[in-house]
């Protein structure tokens, strides 16, 4: 059941979206909740439940009730099964070979039993019926900051995807009738407009979305990387992608024609048209403009797996905390009696 939640099984609890059995111990990390949960159970019971630090694995403090949210966005064993075989029925492989209809059959086949994470987004449309308004109760206020930014980022998302699937569906590597994984802004915008809202402007200026600007999001669109890669390139921009996929990344680049430069750390500033690959993760990537003072670049562009393959690394807790002042502390605080907490046991 937490599998079908989108929870994960990790040996120890130490992120959201994860869980742990042990005995008649459940740990489970709930999203959105500033602590992690440990159900003790007797037999088929709940015996307690506790909030508890994930680094120490210390109680914090018992609770009576806990509502647990799902981990995931797309659920597809609990998605309507009749919905999802009609749509996958409509779609259209005639000009897709036998290795692409093989791939997304196969894929689509465990779908419900054992998705792939990385593909889930994917197949959104396929999975997903329900809409973001059908959450908010008659009560509910919907707070939009700057609209006309929303709308222009859901247009420009929009407007991508369908040149990214008309392209492969002529090339052969998507079915047609494929689904999109959003909501179109015009079906969005309908169904907002029923709904209390309140729309959010900025009162002074808008100076740092003129600096920082959100980079294009590519959610595993690769192809549509190259091709934006090679205009940032003629326009002189650098390009600096910071992902954990760095062989991938390059192999696929390199194919589209684009050239690159692997390296594991950047120890100065890129140069015009310069494509870097550096190992590790970042939360968010940025486009910002370059002084005009002697650069050849006019352009930095930062990529994370976030724009990539709309991914983020999850923040793992350090399971052995630095000791501040030696172990001697830790040791002076040990008493006869006291209670101790196993690192790799808990």
């Amino acid at each position: 059941q937490w599998l079908d939640l989108g929870y994960h099984h990790e040996p120890v609890v130490e992120a959201p979206g994860s869980f742990s059995h042990r005995g008649g111990i459940l740990d489970v990390y709930p999203t959105g909740s500033e602590w992690p949960l440990r159900i003790e159970l007797w037999d088929d019971e709940i015996d307690t439940i506790r909030y508890f630090d994930p680094v120490s694995q210390r109680s914090i403090r018992p609770t009576d009730e806990v509502r647990l949210a799902p981990a995931r966005e797309q659920l597809p064993s609990l998605a309507h099964q009749p919905t999802m075989e009609t749509r996958m029925d409509a779609l259209d492989y005639a000009k897709c070979g036998n290795e692409v209809r093989d791939r997304i059959a196969e894929e689509l086949s465990v779908l419900s039993t054992a998705p792939n994470p990385e593909s889930l987004s994917f197949y959104n449309g396929l999975v997903n019926e329900a809409h973001l308004m059908e959450y908010i109760g008659s009560n509910g206020l919907v707070v939009l900051e700057r609209y006309g930014r929303v709308e222009a980022e859901a247009l420009e998302l929009e407007e991508r995807f369908e040149r990214m699937r008309e392209a492969r569906e002529n090339r052969g590597e998507l079915p047609v009738n494929f689904p999109s994984p959003h909501m179109d802004w015009e079906t969005f915008s309908n169904r907002l407009s029923g709904v209390p809202q309140m729309q959010l402007q900025t009162w002074v200026g808008d100076d740092e979305d003129k600096i920082f600007k959100p980079s294009t999001l590519y959610y595993g669109k690769l192809e549509q990387l190259a091709s934006d890669t090679r205009r940032h390139q003629q326009a002189n921009y650098a390009v600096v992608a910071i992902t954990q996929h760095q062989r991938r990344v390059a192999e696929i680049l390199e194919q589209e024609g684009v050239g690159v430069t692997q390296m594991e750390s950047l120890d100065s500033a890129p140069s015009a048209g310069q494509v870097c690959l550096l190992p590790g993760a970042l939360r968010d990537g940025w486009t910002v403009e370059l002084p005009k003072d002697g650069s050849e670049a006019t352009t930095l562009v930062l990529l994370t797996d976030n724009e990539l393959f709309g991914t983020v690394k999850e923040q793992r807790y350090s399971r052995r905390r630095k000791a501040e002042h030696g172990p001697e502390v830790v040791l002076a605080d040990l008493v006869p009696g006291a209670h101790v907490v196993h690192i790799d046991h808990g």
